[in-house]
């Protein structure tokens, strides 16, 4: 291959380098102007979704009375997903007595710790039902679930653990 054969291929390979890393920071450039968060960190991109949203997966303890409030209890684990809309203040959870996606219950905050509840009115156990409710602990990840029941007591079914899930692409 001759000098100037070899010049001009260098030259025509720089010249499609450049193009095309034109067109990449053209098409970035384009993609920020359609999406303010394509320009923030993933920090910055969280902790705005923190505010209107929040999913966590939990792993829990469920205690469950099998005919009525004297029997001995059944015990066992279960992951179930629980998520918080901050800005239409609901919450819900997956799972026995569950408080659904479909029949969300409403959030309060006491600090660090998200309360939502949910009037009910069903019999169980041999007593009525008033309420359904749970509580997690943005500190320490705790998760507390109880039933209200009409003649005033509370029954803790459910109890352990949450933290962050991702979703993909990850």
């Amino acid at each position: 291959m001759k000098k100037s054969q070899v010049l001009i291929a260098v030259a025509v390979l720089a010249f499609v380098l450049l193009s095309g890393l034109i067109a990449y920071q053209w098409g970035m450039h384009a993609a920020r102007q359609r999406d303010p968060a394509a320009e923030m960190s993933d920090d910055e991109r969280a902790s705005r979704t923190d505010k209107t949203a929040l999913s966590l997966i939990c792993d829990l303890k469920v205690s469950m009375p099998v005919n009525d409030l004297n029997a001995p209890r059944e015990n066992f684990t279960q992951m179930v997903i629980a998520g918080f809309d901050f800005s239409k203040l609901s919450g819900w959870y997956q799972g026995q007595f569950a408080i659904s996606e479909t029949r969300k219950g409403t959030v309060s905050t006491e600090g660090a710790l998200l309360h939502v509840r949910r009037p009910a009115l069903f019999p169980r156990f041999g007593v009525m039902v008033a309420g359904e409710e749970f509580t997690v602990n943005r500190s320490t990840g705790e998760f507390r679930q109880w039933l209200n029941l009409q003649d005033g007591r509370t029954l803790e079914l459910m109890s352990g653990y949450c933290g962050r899930f991702a979703k993909a692409p990850f």
